[in-house]
């Protein structure tokens, strides 16, 4: 019996030593808490994107329209008062048109060009104006992104905030269990979501009261909804 005990033991001895290693990476008294933080806020400027497509029957021909587009799509841009550095060329592409025939054989049938801008329009009372001129050169506006000019100052605001919610959150927990809320021992932060509105764009009418002058185009923005998440350990003391 006692040889029997002392193999039981011996055991438990190494099961024992085998587990420590797997509990010591456990933080111990802590407790992880997910701290949130939102603000819905208007949005103050809004990116655009044009585009250009054009096809002839010679890559010269493409060339020259791509070239007189491009030109002509940024002196607009900046004669409505948008800066240079606000105004970028996404892409710009030349490229052959093929057709095919019954045999399969391909034959070369003109070229093509394809540019696309895009715009930062940072006001927004001008966002309609920009629009309507941009599209005088490009031939095509894919998409109004609204945005902040100043998002990063609201993350940091709501950053803070987003910790005190945690802390306040833990407190309530760490009281429930009888013990009391410590230090905070670390913090997480990730990816940040900003809930992008879609715009209602009013189409532009050929006529208006019956007059010849085209109306303007008009957005209506909804508010952009900013949420901040951080993940938080703290540490729980004895009470």
């Amino acid at each position: 019996m006692k040889k029997i005990g002392a193999v039981f033991a011996a055991m438990a001895l190494a099961l024992s030593l085998h587990a420590t290693p797997a509990l010591a990476e456990q933080p111990l008294d802590t407790i992880q808490i997910t701290g949130t933080a939102s603000r819905t806020v208007d949005p103050d400027m809004a990116t655009v994107n044009f585009a250009f497509e054009k096809q002839g029957a010679t890559l010269e021909e493409v060339r020259q329209a791509g070239a007189d587009a491009s030109t002509k799509f940024v002196n607009t841009m900046l004669a409505q008062g948008i800066g240079r550095s606000d105004i970028a060329t996404t892409s710009y592409t030349l490229s052959p048109r093929y057709t095919y025939e019954r045999n399969g054989a391909q034959k070369l049938n003109g070229y093509k060009v394809n540019a696309n801008w895009s715009v930062k329009v940072k006001e927004l009372s001008k966002l309609g104006t920009i629009i309507d001129k941009g599209l005088t050169s490009a031939n095509r506006m894919d998409n109004v992104q609204f945005g902040l000019k100043d998002e990063d100052l609201i993350k940091r605001q709501l950053l803070s905030q987003a910790v005190e919610n945690a802390k306040s959150t833990a407190a309530v927990v760490a009281n429930a269990g009888g013990r009391g809320l410590g230090a905070l021992r670390r913090a997480d932060i990730p990816a940040y979501s900003v809930a992008e509105a879609q715009p209602l764009m009013m189409a532009k009418m050929a006529r208006v009261n019956d007059g010849d002058s085209a109306a303007e185009t008009q957005l209506a923005p909804k508010a952009l909804n900013v949420t901040v998440r951080v993940e938080t350990l703290f540490a729980l003391t004895l009470e």
